[in-house]
């Protein structure tokens, strides 16, 4: 599985970055929002196959990934205050 390390790795990543809410979602209808969260657990499920494979490297990963976003939050709750 060392073989396919990077393509996992990848595949998370460009994963997590399609799950993301868009800034806008207001002129988006209820089916339309209800696609996305369906979209969105199969995200959810590819990423946990992803983990069943990568283990606690990628666990931390998406630690990383996950404190980079709360810090890029912060920083534009910050610009507007």
């Amino acid at each position: 599985m060392q073989v396919f390390e990077w393509v996992y790795k990848s595949l998370g990543e460009i994963l997590v970055n399609k799950a993301r809410f868009p800034l806008n979602d207001s002129d988006w209808n209820s089916e339309e929002k209800e696609q996305f969260r369906i979209y969105r657990q199969d995200v959810c499920d590819c990423l946990t196959y992803c983990y069943e494979l990568r283990g606690w490297t990628m666990l931390n990963e998406m630690i990383d990934v996950a404190e980079q976003l709360v810090q890029i939050v912060e920083n534009v709750r910050a610009d507007f205050n």
